[in-house]
C-alpha cells in the first residue's frame, strides 16, 4: 500500500474526491500502512524537535496526546512543543474524520461496495496468431485487434477514465469527448487523444504509432512529448520519441485485409505469415540473408502468398495438414 498523495487528500477534505480515490483512500486507512505512517508522524516530530523526550514511545494513546493539547497556556520555553502537538492533533484528525465519512459513504447504500467492485472490474479482449477481433469499447469507441495481441481496460471506463493498455496492435476509431481524453498505455509511450482515428504497434521494442485523423500527443516516460498530425507515423522505444519514414498505408494496412513485406529476409517472412495464418511453418536448409522479398497481398491464401514469395525467394514448400514446410 502506498502513501496518499496530498492531492487526493485535499480533494478528499473539500468533498471533491473521485469514488476512485473515495476507495484509494479508505483502502490506505485500514491498511498497517495508516498506523505506521502514524507513529512515524509522532516520532519524527519529537525526536528532531524535543531532545529531551529519550524515552519517546510512538504507540502513547491518541486521547493522552489530545488531553496534552488541552492544557492551559504553556510557559514560552514550551511553545515549540505545543506547535508540534497541533501537527500530530492534525494528521490523526484527518485519519479519524477520514474513517467516519468512508463508513457513512459505504453505509449509506448496503450494495454499494459492490457496485464500486463491479465498477472497477478489468476486461481483457485478445486474440492468438491467425485471429482478428472487432469490439466496441464503453464509450462507444471502436477498436480492430490484431493478431497476438491484448487489449486491457476497465469494463465501465469508471469516473470517465477512457484508459486501455494494449500488447501487440490494434486501430483505434475513438469517439470524441472533449472533457476526458482516451489514453492508450504501452511500455514504450502513453498515447493520448480526444477524438480520432489512430493506429498502435507495440509487437516489437521499437513501437509505432499512425494517426489517420484528428490529433495525437505522445507522451514518453523520459519526458519526450510530441504532438502528431495526420498522415504522420512516429516510432518510440526506451531511447525516446523519433519520426518514423513508414508509410503509413502500410502500418494500417492490416486492418483491411493487406499483408505487406517491405525488404524482408526469410526468418521476418516467417514470423509475419506465422502470425497472420496461425499456422507453425518450419524452415529446412540454410537461410541466404542475402535474399529479401518486398510485395503485399490482399485476402490470399497462405499456398497462393507463399507461391509467390518462393518464386523471388528461390524456394519450395510443403502444406500438410495445417503445417508448413520452407525447403531452401
Amino acid at each position: 500500500m502506498k502513501k496518499l498523495q496530498k492531492e487526493i487528500i485535499d480533494k478528499f477534505l473539500c468533498g471533491r474526491a473521485s469514488k476512485a480515490e473515495i476507495r484509494q483512500i479508505a483502502e490506505y486507512i485500514y491498511s498497517e500502512k495508516a498506523n505506521n505512517d502514524l507513529d512515524e508522524i509522532i516520532k519524527n516530530e519529537f525526536e528532531s524537535k524535543s531532545k529531551q523526550q529519550s524515552s519517546f514511545d510512538p504507540k502513547t494513546s491518541i486521547q493522552s496526546i489530545l488531553n496534552i493539547i488541552n492544557v492551559e497556556d504553556q510557559p514560552k520555553p514550551y511553545k515549540s512543543k505545543a506547535n508540534i502537538l497541533i501537527k500530530i492533533a492534525a494528521a490523526i484528525s484527518f485519519l479519524l474524520v477520514a474513517s467516519i465519512t468512508i463508513i457513512s459513504y459505504l453505509s449509506s447504500n448496503e450494495n454499494r461496495l459492490l457496485e464500486t467492485k463491479q465498477s472497477y472490474a478489468s476486461e481483457i479482449k485478445s486474440t492468438s496468431n491467425g485471429q482478428k477481433l472487432q469490439f466496441k469499447l464503453p464509450d462507444g469507441s471502436m477498436v480492430y485487434l490484431n493478431s497476438a495481441s491484448s487489449v486491457d481496460y476497465l469494463a465501465d471506463f469508471a469516473d470517465g477514465q477512457r484508459i486501455v493498455s494494449l500488447n501487440g496492435e490494434a486501430y483505434f476509431d475513438v469517439v470524441s469527448d472533449s472533457l476526458n481524453p482516451f489514453i492508450v498505455q504501452i511500455e514504450e509511450v502513453e498515447v493520448q487523444v480526444l477524438g480520432t482515428k489512430f493506429n498502435v504497434n507495440n509487437y516489437n521494442e521499437n513501437a509505432s504509432v499512425a494517426l489517420l485523423e484528428g490529433n495525437v500527443i505522445l507522451k514518453h516516460p523520459k519526458g519526450n512529448r510530441v504532438d502528431m498530425s495526420p498522415g504522420e507515423v512516429i516510432s518510440a522505444d526506451a531511447s525516446g520519441i523519433y519520426k518514423s519514414s513508414q508509410d503509413i498505408n502500410q502500418v494500417t494496412g492490416w486492418k483491411d485485409g493487406w499483408l505487406y513485406f517491405e525488404g524482408d529476409n526469410l526468418e521476418e517472412i516467417k514470423v509475419k505469415l506465422e502470425k497472420w495464418y496461425g499456422i507453425p511453418i518450419e524452415v529446412s536448409g540454410e537461410i541466404k540473408e542475402e535474399y529479401h522479398y518486398t510485395g503485399k497481398f490482399r485476402n490470399k491464401s497462405l499456398e497462393e502468398v507463399l507461391n509467390g514469395i518462393s518464386f523471388v525467394m528461390m524456394f519450395d514448400f510443403q502444406i500438410i495438414n495445417n503445417n508448413v514446410k520452407i525447403i531452401l
